[in-house]
């Protein structure tokens, strides 16, 4: 029988991360699901990486992804794979030896919800479980004081869902191509009344934004933080919290150029000028949205804020 759960690893090739991760699959107790390695860059790195992983899970497909960014990595990923299941991870994961199985056990219980396993931040051993100050705080903005209860989006490093419910939900907005897309996926389920949950029986180690701790991946967390930003408060969020988006924008970049902080000054203008040509296709989507659903984006959050009580 075909699997019925596809595990999609969006990697740039970095060996240590994604040798454990794979030997890690290779564990599970129960061997349900066949893997999709997503190259975004260093592709031979990658192939020569899976070759000389002794105990890397089968099946196992490798695919290019040209500097997609996570969301179009994960779109890529989904779309090589025919399960009715699907699981996206970062390649800095580990698991316990029945996540697998825990977790499918969860996406068959709940086939019309978006799925948070238990991810543990393997250098503080904190616990996330998508609770509200995850999520308005991955959305940039403080506007909710106290995390209340409850699992609100499921996180990226280790994310699940049923293929009827991403292909319903257009999948991850590429617009968002590091940081938020998550956020992003998780809130538009929201709206269309489908609940994230928790599986706290699927348990997950994760090497909390190591991509980024170099230069460059320091930058392109920069670039990405403040793009999320701005595209999710322009697509999701009522007019004034899109307002307060972009005039956070704006008083960072007056703040670098009086500090004469130039690589931030041209990140950020980078982020503001790509923003400002995907408005109109934005408000189109934001538009489609609610009115799809027959609410608006206050409704929405406030709908949210109300379950974090």
């Amino acid at each position: 029988m075909p699997p019925r759960l596809a595990l999609v690893i969006v990697t740039v090739g970095s060996s240590d991360n994604l040798a454990k991760c794979l030997t890690s699959l290779a564990a599970q107790t129960m061997n349900d699901f066949e893997v999709v390695v997503v190259s975004n860059r260093n592709h031979e790195q990658v192939a020569k990486i899976i070759e000389q992983t002794a105990f890397a899970p089968r099946p196992l497909h490798v695919i290019g992804g040209e500097r997609l960014g996570y969301g179009g990595a994960c779109n890529l990923g989904a779309r090589k794979s025919n399960t009715p299941f699907l699981v996206f991870l970062n390649d800095d994961t580990c698991f316990k030896t029945d996540w697998a199985a825990e977790l499918l056990k969860g996406l068959a219980a709940e086939p019309k919800s978006i799925l948070q396993s238990m991810v543990v931040h393997e250098s503080t051993s904190q616990t996330r479980t998508g609770n509200p100050c995850d999520v308005y705080g991955a959305a940039g903005i403080t506007f909710y004081k106290g995390c209340g209860k409850g699992e609100f989006y499921a996180s990226g490093a280790c994310i699940a869902m049923s293929r009827e419910v991403f292909n319903s939900l257009g999948g991850f907005d590429e617009a968002l191509y590091m940081y938020g897309e998550d956020v992003d996926l998780c809130w538009r389920g929201w709206i269309h009344g489908w609940k994230t949950v928790y599986v706290p029986g699927a348990k997950c180690w994760h090497r909390v934004s190591h991509s980024s701790q170099s230069g460059q991946g320091r930058r392109m967390s920069f670039r990405g933080v403040n793009n999320g930003r701005l595209v999710f408060a322009t697509k999701l969020l009522p007019l004034s919290y899109v307002l307060r988006a972009w005039l956070m924008s704006l008083g960072g970049l007056a703040r670098d150029v009086a500090l004469l902080h130039w690589p931030e000054v041209l990140d950020r203008l980078w982020v503001l000028l790509g923003c400002l040509g995907r408005v109109p296709a934005l408000l189109r989507e934001r538009h489609e949205l609610f009115h799809s659903e027959a609410t608006s984006p206050q409704n929405a959050l406030d709908h949210l804020l109300q379950l974090a009580v």
